[in-house]
């Protein structure tokens, strides 16, 4: 039996970096994993350019399966990544098993993330909006962060500006991507980044999608590697 697939997408002012625990948990189950950094993040971050956008994002993340001849692929979204794998699965269905949103944001046809997460939602991150520079400029200053714990701060840090025009252009569906079984992980915590999520969680139910409740934090990937790869694992590699 062929080992299962995983390419997971990471979120807004991040990089494939906050997934390396994740994915070294994934590979003692007999996965294969593979944590692209989007274009201008990252270790990417002197890519970013006026043209980076949603679809730049959704070509690096085909370009991964297409060059690494992947099939029956376990896609997965946290976050912002959400978009980009809803892009993905609507290019590429036939090469994925199933799309797996991990608090991430489910868009209709036609919507940006600008639709589902608003300036009025969400004031702390949009004032760093910088569309002269096509930047989402990073809400971490040493300020706000000044009472966090070390653990956040060490994140944050790591962090880096997000391309402002993946989150302003809309997604464009063919609606091939339906024909692919879509699981939901929510993560249930009182911050206020998982509060933003939750208009594409009731989409997530709404729908029927196979779908679970984790009592964790937003970043949960980050902050419970162990307890985050546990639930992943009995809602995708069942045989």
């Amino acid at each position: 039996m062929a080992a299962p697939v995983f390419v997971i997408v990471h979120g807004t002012y991040g990089g494939g970096w906050e997934w390396r625990e994740v994915a070294g948990l994934l590979r003692t189950r007999g996965a294969d994993v593979y944590t692209p950094t989007l274009t201008g993040l990252g270790e990417r971050a002197h890519l970013l350019a006026p043209t980076t956008d949603l679809d730049t994002h959704i070509a690096d993340v085909v370009g991964v399966i297409q060059s690494e001849q992947l099939s029956e692929v376990i896609l997965c979204g946290q976050s912002y990544g959400g978009m980009v794998v809803t892009g993905v699965a609507d290019r590429i269905p036939d090469k994925l098993a199933q799309v797996v949103y991990i608090d991430g944001l489910v868009p209709n046809n036609g919507e940006a993330v600008s639709d589902l997460v608003s300036p009025s939602d969400a004031p702390f991150i949009w004032s760093g909006a910088d569309e002269a520079h096509n930047r989402l400029c990073l809400p971490f200053t040493p300020e706000n962060m000044a009472g966090a714990p070390e653990e956040e701060r060490a994140y944050a840090a790591r962090c880096s500006d997000h391309p402002l025009r993946s989150w302003t252009q809309p997604i464009v569906l063919n609606a091939a991507g339906q024909s692919v079984p879509n699981t939901y992980i929510r993560c249930v915590a009182d911050d206020p980044v998982s509060r933003l999520i939750e208009r594409s969680a009731a989409r997530a139910r709404e729908r029927g999608w196979n779908y679970v409740e984790f009592h964790g934090p937003h970043d949960a990937h980050y902050f419970m590697p162990a307890e985050l790869t546990a639930t992943l694992a009995s809602m995708t590699l069942r045989r």
